[in-house]
């Protein structure tokens, strides 16, 4: 007897070893995974065609050149049967998009706490108050103008996005929703203030002028030269120079732009300390857009596509 109830214990353990482990595998299967350890992905719902070949003169920001343009096509949607011209049923009634996308072009390195900021020479702020591409998730939000959506596209303006960036969601930009109500005040620390102000001067060839204006139908995404001459203006008005650079008393900067190669030269006018912890020193100067060439166009319709990459000297 006393056997039998032994034996009967012992199954009766094992039994509770086995569904207490079923218990905890459950729970291991449904519970949050430790944080820095879950990997989360996206697939683009397409690749947006801009007028930036390279990270060069690509703006910091959207509004920084508003006249920008670009063109997305959306094509990569998951599911069977799904059209894209469903998908963006309603968006045109709204000016404005929210672009959620990938800062593709960003290499892979240490994540550094904080961030030198280009405008305020050097000076370092956190990561999270800045909109650095050197982020832990490289994932950027941009406020772009909705021009147009046709069939399956969209045509936009005032972008800062490289050709070929890959797109992850689009949303409408809802005053209601996305600024602040009533009279909440905004409030932003002091080196923000003046940000959108242009750092240099910008001054064009007669040269350059005629070469633009001759181009025609030439162009991929303006719509006129005098676009193309606004936006080279507002693009290095903003001193797209990277931070090496920024100490250079001179130099001579080739780019493409839509259909175009773009040469310039940059003189520097002066120097001011910027105020501040960290602070540093921020450089004025002079670009002169000596030439605006057509370049030779290549293949388009492979994402990403393959980055033309500018001449520093």
């Amino acid at each position: 007897m006393e056997a039998a109830r032994g034996r009967l214990l012992a199954r009766t353990g094992r039994w509770s070893r086995v569904t207490g482990c079923a218990r905890l595998l459950s729970a291991a299967l449904v519970a949050p995974a430790v944080a820095g350890s879950a990997r989360i992905s996206y697939a683009p719902v397409g690749y947006i065609e801009t007028v930036f070949p390279s990270k060069f003169v690509t703006p910091r920001q959207g509004s920084y050149s508003a006249c920008t343009r670009a063109r997305l096509h959306v094509s990569h949607l998951p599911g069977e049967n799904v059209q894209a011209r469903d998908t963006l049923a309603g968006l045109a009634a709204f000016s404005h998009v929210w672009l959620l996308f990938s800062f593709h072009h960003v290499d892979a390195q240490p994540l550094k706490p904080k961030i030198k900021l280009p405008r305020l020479g050097g000076r370092r702020m956190g990561v999270f108050a800045t909109r650095s591409p050197h982020r832990p998730n490289p994932i950027g939000l941009s406020l772009v103008r909705l021009d147009a959506v046709l069939d399956d596209s969209l045509e936009l303006s005032g972008v800062d996005l490289v050709d070929g960036t890959p797109i992850l969601d689009v949303k409408p930009y809802i005053p209601v929703y996305d600024s602040p109500a009533g009279d909440e005040a905004v409030r932003v620390p002091d080196w923000i203030e003046g940000a959108g102000a242009p750092l240099c001067s910008v001054e064009f060839t007669q040269l350059a002028v005629e070469q633009a204006t001759a181009l025609g139908g030439a162009l991929r995404l303006f719509r006129s030269a005098d676009e193309l001459l606004r936006a080279i203006e507002d693009v290095l008005g903003a001193d797209p120079r990277p931070s090496y650079r920024r100490q250079a008393e001179s130099g001579t900067y080739e780019f493409d732009c839509d259909a175009v190669r773009v040469s310039s030269t940059f003189h520097l006018i002066g120097r001011s300390r910027v105020e501040g912890e960290d602070g540093g020193i921020a450089n004025f100067g002079r670009f002169t857009v000596e030439r605006v060439e057509l370049r030779e166009s290549g293949p388009r319709g492979k994402h990403p596509p393959s980055p033309t990459e500018p001449i520093i000297t």
